[in-house]
C-alpha cells in the first residue's frame, strides 16, 4: 500500500505552492537560501518533495553534492542515494511505479499524487497507464 500520509503532504505542498512544483527538476533553488520550510522558494518534483518533506532538509549539499540527511536516510532504509529509488521507497510504491511517476508530465503527476493521497490506488494506476492487477 502506498504511503498515503506522505502523498497527502506532497499533494498539499504542490497545491499551496504550485510555482514550486516542476517535474523537470529534483530540486532547483534559484539562488534562494535553503531552509526546512517548504515555502522557501525551492522548486521540486514529486520525488524531490517526498524526500524533502521526510528529511526537512534540501536534497543537495552546496559543497559535497548530496545532502548528508539524504545519505543518512538512504543508509537507514538500505537503498541507494538515487533520488528516484529513495522517493519510491518513502512513498511505498514500486521502483517501476516511481520510474513512471517521476518522469511523467506535471498534469499526470498531480492526478497520480491526488489519487494516491486519497487512497484511490486503482485510479492512480490508471493515470500511470498500467493494466489492472499490476500491483501484488
Amino acid at each position: 500500500m502506498p504511503n498515503t500520509e506522505l502523498f497527502r503532504k506532497v499533494r498539499d505542498v504542490i497545491a499551496q505552492h504550485p510555482d514550486q512544483f516542476d517535474m523537470n527538476v529534483w530540486e532547483d533553488r534559484y539562488g534562494q537560501t535553503l531552509s526546512s520550510d517548504e515555502a522557501c522558494g525551492t522548486t521540486r518534483c514529486v520525488a524531490g518533495w517526498a524526500i524533502h518533506l521526510t528529511t526537512g532538509e534540501p536534497l543537495f549539499d552546496i559543497v559535497d553534492g548530496t545532502h548528508p540527511s539524504v545519505t543518512e536516510l538512504s543508509e537507514r532504509l538500505g537503498v541507494s542515494e538515487d533520488f528516484g529509488e529513495l522517493a519510491a521507497e518513502l512513498l511505498e510504491i514500486t521502483e517501476e511505479e516511481g520510474n513512471i511517476l517521476f518522469h511523467c508530465d506535471r498534469s499526470v503527476a498531480r492526478q497520480v499524487v491526488e489519487a494516491f493521497a486519497e487512497g484511490r490506488d486503482e485510479e492512480a494506476v490508471s493515470y500511470l497507464g498500467f493494466f489492472d492487477g499490476w500491483r501484488d
